[in-house]
């Protein structure tokens, strides 16, 4: 019975930018008795899960990155699937998406509670009272917001083109199908020294980007721009996120050209 059920622990919820075996997901911790009563946010997270690599193109550059980048002490807490986690920024989208999720089970359950008190109100023998109609209404309602709520769901899972192309050149360069200014500053920091930045501000990320790109490497001036990006705080925002937004879709239309 569902309502006997108990349960506490780590669980992933509310997947997005989903491809190929990968995506975004929200760390959680939730306790469960009969019904969910307590959830807290603990990690945006990006996934690969370990089912996906033994047959990824880019396993072997996948596990290479998490061998020389990835360290377990980023992350908050047991992960409850196997493979390669990448720790990720704090998202409200994310968050967002959770609630989604949420509500949709909400509306899935009305939905279910709908169809069966229509059918229990039509082999009742009576006349509807008013508290039915309005039970219904509520039940219905529900079922109709499940309806609509589940496609547009399912639907935006996938990531949009603008960053499935950033996903796309990062995921050539390094392996994971993943945006870097996503991801949270150590980690930056650590692949930016790989390309010998180390230690480097968001200045002088976007300088490498527009020398990458003036060299016609528009790959690396892409992740450059999203490093430079990742790395800047809300005062660099005002200042330089626009030119490394401009960067980046700069090279994603010479990256399609090709």
């Amino acid at each position: 019975m569902v309502v006997g059920h108990v349960e506490w622990g780590s669980q992933l919820f509310g997947a997005k930018n989903c491809h190929d075996g990968e995506y975004d997901s929200y760390l959680c911790y939730w306790v469960v008795l009969g019904v969910p009563v307590y959830l807290s946010f603990r990690q945006c997270i990006h996934v690969i899960e370990h089912e996906t690599l033994k047959h990824h193109e880019r396993a072997d550059q996948i596990m290479c990155f998490a061998r020389e980048h990835l360290d377990q002490r980023d992350l908050r807490g047991h992960v409850p699937v196997s493979g390669v986690v990448i720790p990720l920024k704090p998202s409200w989208s994310a968050r967002l998406r959770v609630l989604q999720l949420g509500m949709l089970w909400a509306g899935f359950t009305l939905a279910v509670c709908a169809v069966v008190a229509t059918f229990a109100l039509m082999q009742a023998a009576r006349a509807l009272k008013a508290d039915d109609v309005t039970m219904l209404i509520v039940l219905w309602a529900g079922f109709a917001y499940f309806a609509v709520g589940l496609p547009i769901y399912l639907l935006t899972r996938k990531p949009t083109k603008r960053q499935a192309g950033i996903r796309q050149a990062v995921a050539n360069l390094l392996g994971p199908y993943s945006d870097v200014a996503d991801w949270n500053v150590p980690l930056i920091r650590r692949v930016s020294a790989s390309f010998g930045l180390a230690d480097a501000d968001a200045e002088t990320l976007l300088e490498a980007a527009e020398r990458s790109f003036a060299a016609k490497d528009f790959e690396t001036a892409l992740l450059c721009s999203r490093m430079a990006l990742g790395l800047m705080d809300p005062t660099e925002k005002r200042q330089w996120a626009d030119r490394a937004e401009a960067i980046a879709d700069d090279a994603l239309e010479k990256l399609n050209e090709k």
